[in-house]
């Protein structure tokens, strides 16, 4: 039996458009992490890259025998961001030789994926629509760097999609591994319910409400085991000013920023953020990427003190900005629902 015509998918997922997607979205990344590690298993991932693999390699060790890099960078914040390492865990089958390759990989892939999704809602854009994702400055650097906003990047957005294919369920699920994965995923969880509530779609809603389970048991068994919820970590409130009060954090990034090279990054944040705010109407896009830049008003200035660091933070900005205005220059590109104004009536 048919759906009634509000009840049918938005998305088509057009099995030869997705896999060029996927293809095309690996083949760039793969470039990108030969390019910068020469094929060196020692470089195929740095800073924060190396701290994900640390976590897949030491799921077991007890608290007092954390390596001190990790716990200066904090235990809880490192091991609450599970979704990375427990895929390179697997990928690896557990083995620490296999884990670098195992890494490579799974950011190889999760790029793919996001090249994939991006494709299904930019089904009329052809082979360029798995190129957008890498128009936000935050996905090379995380794939050159072995960095999670990669998977979460992909996360996010297969959710998405299956939002506009009124598929809540999986996106429930995907939304809580993107939480697992990286907690600024929060506000587009946020944004897709804020829709949902205009909508008038409580069952979504309360749908949608699951994805927080898997997070609030993870972070309570950290808390047990490492003494402290990962939002509450003193890496980010204590040791550094990563996170501070609304509008607190944001004016200090400029009183107190750490260079001058900071304040730009935040500057070019802000203008992204302006971008989506004056395309709220024009797409889903730019409705999310107003309310990813709700993360300008928490993020204090040691979140932008390096330049790559402060790119990969904002990644979700970056990307729904990128994707907002293609979707508003290139309105006959999108799926049907992606271009739709989030506040006229229907379905979202």
């Amino acid at each position: 039996m048919r759906e009634p015509p509000h009840r049918q998918p938005v998305v088509s997922l057009r099995l030869r458009s997705v896999a060029r997607g996927w293809f095309v979205g690996t083949i760039v990344a793969a470039a990108i992490v030969l390019a910068s590690s020469g094929g060196d298993s020692d470089r195929l991932a740095y800073g924060d890259g190396l701290i994900y693999r640390y976590v897949a390699e030491n799921l077991t060790t007890p608290p007092d025998q954390i390596h001190h890099v990790v716990v200066e960078r904090g235990t809880s914040l490192r091991y609450g961001r599970i979704g990375l390492p427990a895929l390179i865990w697997l990928a690896s089958a557990g083995r620490p030789p296999a884990m670098p390759w195992a890494q490579a990989v799974v950011i190889v892939l999760a790029a793919g994926a996001a090249s994939a999704a991006t494709a299904a809602l930019f089904p009329r854009a052809g082979p360029l629509a798995p190129a957008l994702p890498f128009l936000a400055p935050g996905v090379p650097l995380a794939v050159a760097g072995g960095y999670a906003e990669v998977l979460a990047v992909a996360l996010v957005m297969w959710a998405i999609v299956a939002v506009l294919a009124h598929r809540w369920w999986m996106a429930a699920a995907l939304f809580a591994a993107a939480l697992l994965t990286r907690e600024n995923s929060l506000f587009i969880v946020a944004g897709v319910g804020a829709l949902a509530v205009l909508r008038r779609r409580f069952g979504a809603v309360a749908v949608l409400a699951l994805a927080f389970v898997p997070l609030i048991a993870w972070s309570l068994f950290i808390a047990t085991r490492y003494g402290r919820f990962p939002m509450f970590d003193p890496y980010l409130r204590v040791t550094t000013d990563t996170v501070e009060e609304p509008m607190v954090a944001l004016i200090h990034s400029f009183t107190d920023a750490y260079s001058a090279a900071a304040i730009v990054i935040v500057v070019l944040h802000l203008a992204m953020a302006a971008i989506s705010v004056l395309l709220i109407r024009r797409s889903i896009l730019g409705w999310l990427g107003a309310f990813a830049s709700l993360q300008l008003l928490v993020a204090g200035p040691f979140s932008w003190r390096f330049i790559g660091d402060g790119a990969r933070t904002g990644v979700f900005i970056q990307l729904f900005a990128v994707l907002a205005v293609v979707a508003w220059l290139r309105r006959g590109w999108c799926a049907r629902e992606v271009a739709a104004d989030p506040f006229a009536r229907g379905e979202p």
